[in-house]
């Protein structure tokens, strides 16, 4: 299953515990953004989607999708973050 930039940014928001109206407060924006990022009616910008994984410290998920690995994002959504990732790199290599 393929994750659209705007379904990667509610999930990195959600797993941070954020509501919209909170994340809007944290990117100093409207809550109407945030909704439009998430659903795609707005294009995120590499540098609104790096603040945006900064804010949530989801900084991992966004180097995975930006790197074009789905495999590795979805399994951070489902994983512990960045210990999720690197024990899943080692079950891989090993």
């Amino acid at each position: 299953m393929q994750v659209s930039e705007g379904e990667l940014l509610r999930r990195m928001r959600a797993i941070a515990g954020f509501t919209q109206t909170k994340m809007a407060k944290l990117m100093n924006c409207d809550k109407s953004l945030i909704s439009r990022l998430e659903s795609g009616a707005v294009s995120v910008t590499l540098k609104r989607a790096m603040v945006w994984a900064d804010k949530t410290g989801n900084q991992d998920m966004l180097i995975a999708f930006v790197a074009g690995s789905q495999v590795v994002a979805e399994t951070l959504v489902h994983t512990s973050g960045i210990l999720g990732f690197a024990s899943m790199l080692f079950i891989n290599l090993f």
